[in-house]
């Protein structure tokens, strides 16, 4: 992250943190580093280990799957990119859109509690993505372009390049594949639950 945002050239950009990409990723690493804490508190208590705020890594947990999934099927393939070309650019776009989202996907997957999400939390996470939206026009209007002269981050919110309607219809598209994901995480998380469930009952009828 510090190498897009120039930290590794000597001088840091604001500029990245416009993008959904490095929003999601800050949200990341300051999640984790809370519940690290959280978590040596707990331990040094004796009490075991913790997850601080669950239903809030689902929602960090949607919106970096969010990162990876639309850029690698719909980034990916383009000319886009978040800077201008500089040396570890190639090292920054696979830290930040695979790797940090899989190990995230795959510690919500092995370490979770399970049982925590209900069916109306997948819409309430809607809400990270569509403050995204309004904070993408809003800057659209107040600061400066982006690196490939758009006003945008991303090509398919691009008012200018592909009026309100189409643009209006990429975002509804995008919002039932925010669902989609949401609902992935909230049935994992209750399919492992009852697994386990299911897995105590039957410990429990055999040390009878």
């Amino acid at each position: 992250m510090g190498i897009g945002l120039g930290l590794t050239r000597g001088f840091i950009s604001f500029k990245p943190l416009a993008y959904f990409t490095y929003q999601s990723n800050v949200f990341v690493l300051i999640y984790f580093i809370i519940n690290i804490i959280y978590s040596i508190k707990y331990i040094k208590n004796h009490i075991g280990t913790a997850t601080i705020l669950p239903k809030v890594k689902g929602a960090m947990t949607m919106a970096i799957t969010i990162t990876f999934l639309v850029y690698h099927f719909l980034l990916s393939a383009s000319d886009f990119a978040m800077a201008e070309p500089y040396k570890g650019h190639f090292i920054s776009n696979i830290l930040l859109h695979y790797i940090i989202p899989v190990m995230t996907i795959i510690d919500f997957i092995i370490f979770d509690k399970r049982g925590i999400y209900t069916k109306k939390d997948p819409l309430k996470w809607l809400v990270i993505p569509s403050v995204y939206f309004i904070f993408s026009i809003i800057r659209a209007y107040l600061g400066e372009p982006f690196s490939g002269g758009s006003r945008y981050p991303y090509f398919f919110i691009d008012i200018d390049k592909y009026g309100l309607g189409l643009v209006l219809i990429n975002t509804i598209l995008l919002a039932v594949g925010f669902l989609i994901i949401g609902y992935s995480i909230y049935f994992i998380d209750h399919k492992f639950s009852k697994s386990s469930n299911k897995n105590k009952g039957d410990t429990h009828i055999n040390n009878k």
